[in-house]
């Protein structure tokens, strides 16, 4: 669904998505005028995210967990309550719903083993390893970046344009079965407002060569064995103004829930773009 599409049904169905909630925080951001009003709006969404280099981050940034959960990182389906908790995702049935809302945060196997033992299931999705790369070969990760920096007064109207790749799993709803997935985001920002702040607008993007490779699932056979994926992604150019860019690709085979299914590092990743707001400058995101 696009996000018009996104805010339609959360009107219809009377959900506000931890995405709508980014979007809310996202407009009032570069209306702040004092350093009281900052800190009162760091403090009201200290729950949904956190200031980063001048910029907004959520602490759920993967966009299809961002639309499906509320405020709280919960969703529920087929008889299932489910949390988003950092790197992971805590099952337990809908009568374990108030133990659920009850965990805050989860530190090594030990938490695990004991919230496994009341009953919960405990999933990592995501891996927090990072490696920052611009315009510059870096060493692979899960989380890869790189932006170009367009300064053109060192405060207001100097522009950015960042681009990301991600590896996660998604779950199932009932948590039976897991699906590796990788993810390239563009994201445009500008300096606006009384402090400067970093703010995402919209402007026309294109990307080129985008590739990756990656380990996976796959089926052979009926058994489950891990092996390498190679993915391309199509060139684009855009003739609309966009706010950002996420290409969301399965790959592998959906497999059985199971303890050892985790996101894996990208062996290589290479992608190229450029927006109109950096004067037509290329980011090169590469890794190997």
């Amino acid at each position: 669904m696009t996000d018009q599409e996104l805010d339609i049904w959360e009107k219809e169905n009377s959900f506000v998505s931890y995405r709508s909630v980014v979007n809310q925080a996202n407009n009032e951001w570069h209306n702040l005028k004092s350093t009281q009003e900052l800190n009162s709006f760091l403090y009201n969404y200290r729950d949904v995210l956190t200031l980063k280099d001048s910029l907004l981050t959520p602490h759920i940034d993967i966009k299809i967990y961002q639309s499906i959960v509320n405020r709280e990182g919960i969703y529920k389906t087929y008889g299932y309550i489910n949390k988003i908790i950092g790197d992971y995702i805590v099952t337990g049935k809908i009568d374990l719903y108030n133990k659920l809302c009850t965990i805050k945060h989860i530190d090594g196997e030990k938490d695990i083993h004991n919230l496994e033992k009341q009953g919960l299931k405990v999933f990592k999705y995501i891996n927090s390893d990072n490696n920052t790369s611009a315009r510059t070969n870096g060493s692979c990760s899960t989380q890869i970046s790189a932006e170009y920096f367009y300064n053109q007064t060192n405060c207001r109207n100097d522009r950015k344009l960042m681009l990301y790749g991600r590896s996660y799993v998604f779950a199932s709803p009932a948590g039976d079965f897991y699906q590796s997935r990788a993810q390239f985001k563009m994201v445009p920002v500008l300096r606006r407002g009384t402090f400067c702040n970093w703010d995402g607008y919209s402007t026309l993007m294109a990307y080129k060569n985008v590739s990756f490779t990656i380990s996976g699932w796959g089926l052979e056979n009926g058994v489950e064995v891990l092996k390498p994926y190679f993915v391309e992604i199509p060139d684009y150019t855009g003739t609309l103004d966009e706010y950002t860019i996420v290409k969301d690709i399965e790959y592998g085979d959906k497999i059985n829930a199971r303890a050892r299914t985790t996101a894996y590092a990208f062996t290589s990743f290479h992608a190229e773009g450029t927006s109109r707001g950096i004067d037509n400058n290329w980011v090169v995101l590469d890794c190997q």
